[in-house]
């Protein structure tokens, strides 16, 4: 019967630790849109800066606007996965300690 709560919380762990690495992969996803953005938005700087620049400059400005908008909301998200997987990442560190309990208690059982 401990060996069976043994599993499960080893499963419990496994699958912990696969949120943690989907969230990881998610952040650096969104990371690698916030560079490709600043790129984006480098380019927007200099163009806006060109004296032949073929956009106008409400284009250019509107452009901008969108970028620091989509900058900001990928901050907030950000912020909540990585609180996500700092919620997780304690889960995880708890379920470990709670099998390192469980396999104390049965080696001293034997």
């Amino acid at each position: 019967m401990a060996a069976t709560k043994q599993l499960l919380v080893r499963k419990e762990n496994e699958e912990l630790r696969n949120d943690i690495s989907e969230l990881q992969k998610k952040l650096d996803k969104i990371t690698e849109e916030m560079s490709k953005i600043n790129d984006k938005t480098d380019q927007i700087e200099g163009s806006h800066v060109a004296k032949d620049r073929e956009k106008s400059i409400q284009f250019v400005s509107e452009q901008y606007d969108e970028i620091v908008s989509f900058k900001n909301n990928t901050k907030t998200e950000l912020k909540y996965i990585k609180s996500q997987v700092e919620i997780i990442s304690t889960k995880c560190d708890k379920i470990a300690k709670a099998v390192d309990l469980l396999e104390a208690r049965l080696q001293l059982s034997v």
